[in-house]
């Protein structure tokens, strides 16, 4: 998440006051959400059109239209008291306010209702703000239009038309459709993984085995816990068997049963010493619901069966009860003020989580449990600490006073009659009040059947909405559950459902969120035959009943020699699921079977995958790329091939290739995607291995090259090397396995691979590889115009030749002094491969190294880093931020700093390249049938940069070959600079510098003066300047005195450059030359 630098505002209840100075109600969330959201598009308008003033620009006719286009109420509000005299210091000061709130700030403190699950809606928009470069103003501004859409019921698609439209008109980056959607189920979603799993106490569970062990149900469990917790204060060292057993109201059948167990009663005692009562109580009842048995069951644990212990590591029904429906049930309270409450069956977790919530404090709720033992152990736990909270049982239950909203929860250990019994008691108790329902969808059946039945009655009682939740988000059986909400006073009108989605995310775990828009129905829909997911998927109407056909399955032709199966599955009764496609392989069909319509055999077992989430038009291309090459359906087909056809049998080509490659060829470059086009497309149909000759594969290589859509001749020619090296490789295993004596291509892939390398010598001679010294004063005029991070790193690759993986993985900690002198250095021991991907260390050794910086490169860097502390306020040597990188723009700091990706920063130097106007060089050379062909010699495939420095540092700055290997980080040619030359050495990092600094003279090249003085004298110091972008020369000639009595005729001569050089010094005497 990026960190603003500004202090943001102190408290939520500041936005509010400050919004309501300038028309919004601050009771009403919608208008602070439409308030906040227009004042941060405002933001945007303003940067964008580099307003100085936010009202003026507020004023402006073209900005106020464009934001009562999409915040008509906000700007409603704002537009009451636009003309009065200090309107625009309210204005500005709640301007303020907002821009300096972040978008999850603002969702957690200001708004939380106004979202389903504001933790879940702020995590997964800090993982969306993380994987952008810096720039979340498209994320935040996309968020804040959702905020406002959610209020209209606007449907996704309908608002990312909107969305689109508008991001055109404001000249912004608009976020992907899938960022969207995932931002628009964020604000509507809930998230599971909040809660707490069920915990799973071993003491409780052993102590609970102990009493099931003496045929003791459940519900008598509770009586004896109780009676063992009661107990604890006054039993220390004596036996706490007998001392209960003692006790008048104590239960002596329980106890009679336990005969000859007094021991294990005072182990399983000893085990409950540290055990609360609700984590007891919530073992036994996740054990009962699990397992749907009565509490007046006896079920051993260890007959659990292997369904039920998976079930243990599924979402409990506690996620959901603790996160869904307590959002929905909290925020109705919340809107209605409500301040009595009735809560039946809930779960432990629930009732922990309502017990701490603080927002809930001056709400008195009564839970209701099944049995006074329940509702007596867990008064006793919470009801000191949480006076609020009262817990009654079913039998003890009265009506003390109006509740404004009743809660209740189905549980599959409670008889279903009696459960009936109590929601009828409760429908005529609630009757004209609030009432909220989490139960089964054919209990759901019942009670929409008995309201129907009884609506004239019933005025006053009417559902307003159903949820269809998915059986995911359950344990328990049965797992087709709705949540139901009974609202007092509801006008006579369609009633809305809602189908619900559970999906893993990686930001949440998991989550649970609605499916597009609410359906309307009425309660003579519900009531009818249909189920009420079969309603839901109606659309909400009584749909016609087709007599049901079942549907063929379709057939997949890879080769002659494989048909793959497939049907598809769409959802049955679960609104939720998501169709389905099931991939298989059957047997070859005997005689009698090819009479049959579909003409084949058996499905063979296990040999199967699924895909959910298609799309139909997708599935053939998932089904060849992907689905046969499973584990299970790749063995199944190639045993089934190779007992159908005998050894040396002619197979097709693809077939034989299929056989050959477990896991394909994956068409991601350019060889992969070609080879697939060639093996899968039509030129192969009719080659068979072991019969077809030479001619045949030329004849279907030429129909494939003739059809080829490659742009250049170049690559066509690298496509073709790429058929004939797969199709001679090819042939190669079809020697080995006995279906040619020998390869039929031997001699023509000699001959084809003979004339690629006469070709590639030719282009590697001829190909520009380097820049002249004008295009390079060229690309750096265009470079130094540009202050973007791209541009940085085109003039990094420059003098340093690094590729754009190592160039990205640059912090600005990497850029150092050499120590003992004033030249700097780059660190580099890592690379970036992908956007968004942390760097990843080198693989080979001599690619960690030190490369010097030549001084035009390292002052720009210290520029560009003394710019960014005095806006940022912070070193950023000492930081991890990378100097290829978005993050620091526009004075964010962020959480997680990101490179840019090494092909972003690839196409910025292609496009540089290209912006040269280099002249192209073409020419017209023969090809291999007797033809001829164009070919471009300025188009290098490979990195120009790389070579252009190899040749600049051999050549003009007089680089040793190992110093030149050592610079580009390729391995030593020879032993000593291998082993025993020490490169990172200052003396030797410094030599190096002085001698790229000849090449960066020519760069800042001088004037050229006619009438100049090469030579001139400055204080005892004769200097000498370069002339024209050439390096300073001259030939000085002195003459010596010859030695006299008492004077030397010793001299010193000292010669100093900032960039190094070289000559010779000549002695003469005597008319003999001697060099020194």
């Amino acid at each position: 998440m990026r960190a603003h630098m500004f202090l943001p505002v102190k408290h939520p209840e500041d936005l509010r006051f400050r919004l309501s100075r300038i028309g919004i109600d601050p009771s009403n969330d919608t208008e602070v959400v439409c308030g906040y959201g227009c004042l941060r598009l405002l933001e945007h308008i303003v940067r964008l059109r580099k307003w100085r003033l936010p009202f003026a620009a507020y004023k402006n006719e073209d900005v106020h239209r464009l934001l009562v286009g999409v915040f008509p109420e906000a700007t409603k509000a704002f537009d009451r008291n636009l003309e009065s005299p200090d309107y625009w210091k309210s204005f500005a000061d709640a301007y303020d306010a907002a821009v300096k709130m972040p978008a999850e700030t603002f969702i957690r403190n200001v708004c939380p209702n106004f979202v389903t699950d504001p933790n879940a809606c702020v995590r997964i928009l800090s993982l969306k703000m993380s994987e952008t470069k810096g720039d979340f103003t498209p994320l935040t501004q996309c968020l804040h239009l959702i905020f406002t859409w959610r209020s209209k019921s606007e449907s996704m698609e309908q608002a990312y038309a909107v969305y689109e439209d508008l991001a055109l008109r404001l000249e912004l980056a608009a976020v992907p459709w899938e960022d969207f959607a995932y931002l628009y189920k964020a604000v509507n979603c809930f998230s599971l993984s909040d809660v707490p799993p069920i915990r799973s106490l071993s003491n409780a569970a052993q102590a609970s085995r102990i009493f099931t062990d003496a045929s003791i149900p459940r519900y008598l469990q509770i009586d004896l816990f109780r009676a063992i917790y009661e107990a604890r204060p006054h039993v220390k060292d004596f036996n706490i068997f007998q001392h209960i057993r003692k006790k008048p109201d104590s239960y002596p059948y329980m106890f009679d049963n336990m005969t000859g167990l007094e021991k294990r009663f005072n182990e399983a005692a000893e085990l409950l010493r540290t055990v609360k009562p609700s984590e007891f109580l919530e073992t036994l009842l996740t054990e009962a619901q699990m397992t749907k048995t009565s509490m007046t069951d006896v079920l051993s644990l260890d007959s659990l069966t292997p369904r039920h212990r998976k079930r243990r590591n599924d979402i409990p029904d506690a996620a959901t009860e603790c996160s869904y429906v307590y959002s929905q049930f909290t925020n109705y309270l919340t809107v209605v003020g409500a301040k009595k409450v009735l809560i039946a069956n809930p779960a432990i977790p629930f009732i922990r989580k309502w017990c701490k919530d603080k927002a809930l404090a001056d709400v008195e709720t009564f839970f209701m449990t099944e049995w006074d033992s329940s509702a007596a152990i867990l008064k006793s736990e919470f009801s000191k600490k949480y006076p609020q909270c009262h817990f009654v049982s079913i039998t003890d239950f009265h009506m003390p006073g109006e509740y404004d909203a009743c809660l209740l929860f189905y549980r599959n250990y409670i008889d279903n009659q009696r459960h009936m019994e109590f929601a009828d008691m409760l429908i005529d108790l609630f009757y004209g009040k609030a009432l909220f329902w989490l139960l089964p969808d054919e209990k759901a059946k019942q009670i929409i059947n008995g309201i129907y039945v009884w609506k004239k009655s019933k005025a006053g009682e009417k559902i307003d909405a159903m949820d269809i939740l998915p059986t995911e988000v359950f344990t328990s059986e049965p797992k087709k559950k709705v949540f139901l909400r009974f609202v007092p006073d509801k006008a006579d009108g369609p009633i809305a459902l809602t189908g619900y989605l559970c999906k893993k995310d990686p930001a949440l775990k998991m989550v649970l969120y609605p499916i597009g828009k609410d359906i309307k129905t009425t309660y003579q829909t519900l009531s009818g035959e249909d189920t009420i997911r079969a309603v839901y998927r109606n659309g909400g109407i009584i749909a016609a009943r087709p007599e049901r056909q079942r549907k063929l399955p379709n057939s997949y032709q890879f080769s002659p020699e494989l048909t793959v199966w497939y049907t598809l599955n769409p959802p049955k009764d679960d609104a939720h699921l998501t169709p389905k496609v099931k991939v298989y392989i059957c047997q070859y069909p005997t005689q009698n079977q090819k009479r049959n319509l579909l003409k084949r055999g058996r499905e063979i077992p296990d040999a199967h995958i699924w895909k959910t989430n298609y799309l139909e038009g997708d599935i053939p291309s998932w089904i060849g790329y992907t689905a046969i090459f499973a584990p299970a359906v790749y063995q199944a087909a190639v045993t089934m091939i190779r007992e159908q056809y005998k050894q040396n049998a002619p197979i097709s080509l693809r077939t034989f290739w299929y056989m050959c490659s477990p896991t394909g060829i994956s068409p991601k470059d350019v060889r992969g995607k070609e080879i697939n086009r060639f093996i899968r497309g039509p030129a192969v149909e009719k080659l068979k291995v072991g019969r077809s000759l030479k001619e045949d594969y030329t004849a279907a290589v030429d129909l494939f090259m003739e059809n080829s859509v490659v742009s250049s001749d170049e690559l066509r020619d690298e496509v073709l090397l790429y058929i004939w090296d797969f199709l001679c490789d090819l042939l190669d295993k079809a020697v080995e396995k006995g279906y040619y004596k020998v390869n039929p291509l031997e001699d023509l892939i000699s001959r084809v691979r003979s004339r690629h390398s006469e070709f590639q010598e030719l282009r590697d001679a001829l190909t520009k590889k380097t820049f002249t010294q004008d295009e390079e004063l060229q690309l750096l005029a265009a470079i130094q115009e540009d202050d973007s991070p791209l541009a940085l790193g085109a003039m990094i690759r420059l003098y340093t030749g690094m590729s754009p993986t190592q160039v990205c993985a640059l912090r600005y900690r990497d850029f150092i002094v050499i120590p003992h002198t004033e030249g700097y250095q780059f660190l580099v021991y890592q690379k970036v491969t992908k956007a968004g991907a942390a760097p990843s260390p080198l693989k080979r050794p001599e690619e960690y190294r030190r490369i010097p910086v030549v001084p035009i490169l390292a002052e720009r860097l210290c520029r560009h880093i003394q710019s960014l502390e005095e806006d940022l306020g912070t070193k950023v040597r000492e930081t991890d931020y990378f100097i290829v990188s978005e993050d620091l723009l526009d004075g964010i700091i962020p959480e997680t700093p990101k490179p840019y990706a090494p092909s972003t920063l690839q196409k910025y130097c292609k496009e540089l390249v290209k912006s040269m106007g280099i002249e192209h060089v073409t020419l017209t050379i023969p090809d291999e049938k007797d033809g001829s062909k164009e070919s471009d010699f300025t188009n290098y495939q490979s990195d120009i940069f790389r070579t252009n420095l190899r040749y600049r540092l051999k050549n003009t700055c007089g680089f040793t070959n190992s110093e030149c290997d050592y610079v580009l980080g390729v391995q030593m040619k020879n032993t000593f600079a291998k082993h025993y030359c020490d490169f990172t050495n200052p003396f030797a990092q410094l030599v190096m510098l002085a001698k790229l600094s000849w090449w960066c003279a020519c760069h800042q090249p001088g004037e050229k003066t006619p009438g100049i003085k090469l030579l001139s004298l400055r204080n005892n110091h004769l200097c000498v300047s370069p002339v024209g972008g050439e390096c300073a020369s001259a030939a000085l000639t002195l003459l010596v005195a010859p030695e006299t009595e008492g004077v030397s005729a010793d001299m010193m001569i000292t010669v100093d450059s900032p960039h190094g050089w070289s000559g010779s010094i000549n002695l003469i005497e005597e008319d003999r030359e001697h060099d020194r």
